[in-house]
């Protein structure tokens, strides 16, 4: 961990955040040599701006190998949660997983909405389909994201793949909320998502 090679494959570290993953690690090992109690774990060796300049890209992970920095920095952000102390966008990103199933907080209705003018099958027009796409949250409401949903489901017709989606009745998987270290809300919006 003491190489770097995470540290400069972070784009939070490059972009002047205050997260070192190699730091992260170095800082907890020494933690744990001094005498119990020195410092506390959060707010004293790791600050909790640290451990939210996480994005939980996996760059340290694919290119330096640095599997425990980032598992280390989600259980971190999992007792934070845990303790109430989350805000701003996070926490309003969670709220919109728990009441509209999406953390982009857009209501069902508008799942679709970036289809406008494709022939997309849902289940209830197409329910002899061979494969489900699976849209997700990012697709169905970043602009961004929609483009690449439109393609695919170009290329889906093109291929004369018989396939539907789900449409409104999709759901959050909870992967937005694992990753910010919300694992209840991750479990409730999986629970959604498997009775959709």
């Amino acid at each position: 961990m003491e190489c770097g090679r995470c540290e400069e494959a972070c784009p939070a570290w490059a972009s002047g955040k205050p997260l070192s993953p190699k730091a992260v690690v170095v800082d907890l090992r020494q933690a744990m040599t001094e005498r119990p109690a020195a410092r506390a774990l959060h707010g004293g060796v790791i600050g909790a701006d640290t451990l939210w300049a996480c994005t939980m890209c996996q760059a340290c992970v694919q290119d330096a190998g640095a599997d425990r920095a980032r598992d280390l920095i989600s259980d971190l952000r999992r007792h934070l949660v845990g303790e109430g102390q989350i805000a701003g966008p996070p926490a309003k990103a969670m709220a919109s997983v728990g009441r509209q199933f999406n953390p982009y907080g857009r209501p069902a209705t508008e799942r679709l909405a970036w289809s406008a003018g494709l022939p997309v099958p849902t289940v209830e027009t197409n329910p002899d389909f061979e494969y489900l796409l699976w849209v997700g949250c990012a697709a169905a409401f970043d602009p961004r994201a929609q483009k690449v949903a439109r393609s695919l489901v170009q290329l889906l017709h093109e291929a004369q793949v018989n396939f539907a989606v789900l449409g409104r009745e999709e759901r959050c998987t909870g992967d937005v909320a694992r990753r910010l270290g919300d694992e209840s809300c991750s479990r409730n919006s999986r629970a959604q998502t498997s009775r959709s």
